[in-house]
């Protein structure tokens, strides 16, 4: 037993050495940063505020460095954008900084641990270690898509898939006191008719019969974060700019979050306008499926936001009046999401620009 013991204790050593050595390379890593920008020439304050930004996921990192450098005529040539992809770098690195300060705290500071969580809400403890499991989830997923100068269509699809799911569990776990339910997740892509994969597929929100290639611009699915018997494997949405049904296509006109908190509901439909035929066919779609709450999430180039969106981030629920804008949970829970939406389109951003190796 005692043998035992000091191998647990060298092992306990070896990892604190570990996470030593990781905070000392974080720390220099994000000095490093700091100084290219100012480097490039952005003023110091500018810098500062760039790269807090871009740790903690509040601004997608081309952005970022973009309105950091607006400031000055000096940018150089080619730097924004270089400086742009390395700032992916420092959100990785801040995520596995996380598991090397825990790992210092519990080591050197085990009283204060010990005191902030007996101080802390069993809640507010319970969700930062969920969170902490999120996060291991969205960092394996950035470590695969990135193993591979080339990655093929197949790995860009697996990968997305793995972001959503994380969005689903997390949607479980967020209203675990609040409600039981079940929770899926879904990107569906924006794109002109003409580029569609699903040209001949019949649209949703569309006169009957009328298939993608009618539209001009169409959301289509790429897939669920729960593969069910009970969920379409094709869909297709019109999206009339003049007039978008809730949802979806609202979010991408309007370039704000929507959604419907019961889809069931004539009166929540026609408060948005719709007419009773095209609440009839709304809602014999959301008899079709398991969920009767939902919210959309526009998901935007992080290095054109101003351009038109990339897709929407669809989060679903199998139970009514879960989803509300403007109630505080939710608009939380969106905000807790937002930063996920930045690796959605980078993974979009790749396989439309041809990144993607052609297997399939």
């Amino acid at each position: 037993m005692r043998a035992l013991r000091a191998d647990i204790g060298r092992l306990g050593t070896l990892y604190v050495r570990k996470a030593g050595l990781w905070l000392t390379c974080g720390i220099l890593w994000w000095v490093a940063y700091l100084i290219l920008l100012v480097t490039l020439g952005a003023p110091f304050g500018k810098a500062m505020e760039a790269t807090l930004e871009i740790t903690f996921g509040i601004t997608a990192p081309s952005q970022a460095v973009r309105t950091a450098l607006q400031s000055t005529g000096n940018a150089i040539s080619g730097g924004e954008h270089f400086a742009g992809i390395v700032g992916w770098t420092v959100i990785v690195a801040f995520t596995m900084l996380i598991p090397a300060v825990i790992a210092l705290m519990l080591e050197r500071l085990p009283n204060l641990v010990v005191t902030i969580r007996g101080l802390m809400d069993p809640e507010a403890w319970e969700f930062l270690s969920t969170y902490s499991a999120v996060l291991e989830k969205y960092l394996a997923a950035v470590v695969r898509a990135s193993s591979t100068t080339l990655p093929s269509a197949a790995a860009i699809r697996e990968t997305r898939r793995d972001a959503i799911a994380t969005v689903a569990d997390l949607v479980t776990f967020w209203y675990r006191d609040e409600v039981e339910l079940h929770a899926n997740a879904s990107f569906m892509r924006y794109v002109a008719s003409t580029q569609s994969s699903m040209p001949d597929e019949q649209l949703l929100y569309a006169p009957a019969g009328e298939t993608a290639l009618q539209s001009a611009w169409i959301l289509e699915l790429t897939d669920w974060a729960v593969r069910s018997s009970d969920l379409p494997s094709h869909l297709a949405l019109n999206v009339d700019p003049d007039d978008p049904r809730p949802g979806a296509p609202y979010a991408i006109i309007h370039r704000k979050v929507d959604g419907i908190s019961n889809a069931l509901d004539r009166a929540e439909w026609r408060r948005r306008g719709m007419t009773e035929s095209e609440i009839d066919e709304a809602m014999d779609y959301f008899r079709s499926v398991p969920f009767r709450s939902f919210l959309s999430i526009p998901v935007f180039n992080g290095a054109d936001p101003t351009g038109l969106p990339l897709g929407a981030l669809n989060l679903q629920v199998d139970r009514p009046n879960v989803f509300s804008i403007g109630k505080s949970d939710t608009d939380d829970l969106v905000a807790l999401i937002g930063r996920l939406c930045y690796f959605l389109a980078w993974l979009e951003g790749m396989e439309r620009n041809g990144n993607a190796t052609a297997t399939r």
